[in-house]
């Protein structure tokens, strides 16, 4: 009986190594961005209400937050209306100027606010619209536009509807130019596309793997199950 052997085990793992490592090449392109402003800690947290709006935060009490993942937790039952609020400045020269704002990963979905305009949104917050999608793979891009920036103190407001899960890495770059359009298409291509593409890869050849271990099941147990099942489970994690 014909058995796959180590060497070609190591080549097609070796393969999916190669993929993960350029994913990290290419991320290393946005090193060299200089963005007008970036947001990674001093966020606060709120519980908001069904069907709420900008015009409620008045009356809610933020306290400081560092950890923003599993947001679900501020929640009764992990469900319900979570507001995120931060604080920036831009350089004077910037102030008045359409800006572009980049969010690389909230779940499930968000509403972002500035100086309390609105300003964009992805995904479904269920209370409005009667369904929730998850967009939590999804780069944010949006447009800030002129007259919605001070020159001092700015207030960012970010509204997650929790259902049963919420995330948020807390990294916004706010900026303008190319500098900030090559970010954005270099890492919506990294959390998106080239995901998806080695996500595939993975799951045909965990797939080859059982397929070989139903028909062989004599085969040895490195190169069929066990195999199998750590590339299935690695693919949970290459979309984090």
């Amino acid at each position: 009986m014909k058995h796959v052997s180590i060497d070609r085990i190591l080549k097609r793992y070796c393969l999916t190594v190669i993929f993960l490592a350029g994913s990290l090449l290419l991320q290393s392109c946005t090193s060299g961005i200089d963005p007008a402003q970036q947001i990674r800690s001093g966020w606060s947290v709120a519980v908001g209400k069904e069907n709420d709006s900008i015009s409620d935060i008045a009356g809610y009490a933020f306290m400081p937050v560092a950890n923003l993942y599993k947001l679900e937790r501020f929640v009764p039952n992990n469900y319900g209306i979570i507001w995120l609020q931060n604080t920036f400045t831009v350089p004077e020269q910037l102030a008045g100027h359409d800006l572009t704002m980049i969010i690389d990963y909230i779940n499930p979905n968000d509403e972002i606010y500035v100086n309390g305009n609105f300003i964009g949104s992805t995904g479904t917050i269920s209370d409005r619209h009667g369904t929730n999608f998850s967009d939590w793979n999804t780069v944010r891009k949006y447009d800030i536009h002129d007259g919605f920036i001070n020159s001092g103190t700015n207030t960012i407001l970010v509204r997650i509807f929790a259902n049963y899960e919420a995330d948020f890495k807390g990294k916004i770059l706010i900026g303008t130019g190319e500098p900030m359009h090559r970010y954005f298409i270099i890492t919506d291509f990294l959390r998106t596309w080239l995901n998806m593409l080695i996500a595939g890869i993975v799951l045909f050849i965990s797939l080859n793997y059982l397929f070989i271990y139903v028909k062989r099941p004599k085969t040895p147990i490195i190169s069929t199950i066990h195999y199998s099942v750590f590339l299935l489970l690695s693919i949970s994690q290459i979309f984090l």
